[in-house]
């Protein structure tokens, strides 16, 4: 019922509205100690970061492309925030 209703409601919406409401989120996630570390081993061993990192909050989110096409985020908490 939910993607008969989104696909109701993303028809009435313009062409630009579509595309900056479109859901895309990662579906993997990890917890790592360092978010932005671990983006920069990761980006220098050749992985494509769709979103660079971003502090949301008390957490730090980085997003990658696998190359299938499956959005996978890297995350961690502020080191202030686990204390």
């Amino acid at each position: 019922m939910w993607s008969c209703c989104w696909s109701l409601t993303a028809t009435r919406l313009s062409a630009r509205s579509r595309k900056r409401w479109s859901p895309v989120f990662p579906f993997t996630s990890f917890a790592v100690d360092d978010a932005t570390a671990e983006f920069e081993r990761l980006r220098a061993a050749g992985v494509r970061f769709v979103q660079e990192p971003t502090a949301i909050g008390s957490v730090t989110l980085a997003v990658f492309d696998d190359t299938c096409g499956n959005l996978i985020a890297i995350g961690s908490e502020s080191r202030s925030s686990t204390r």
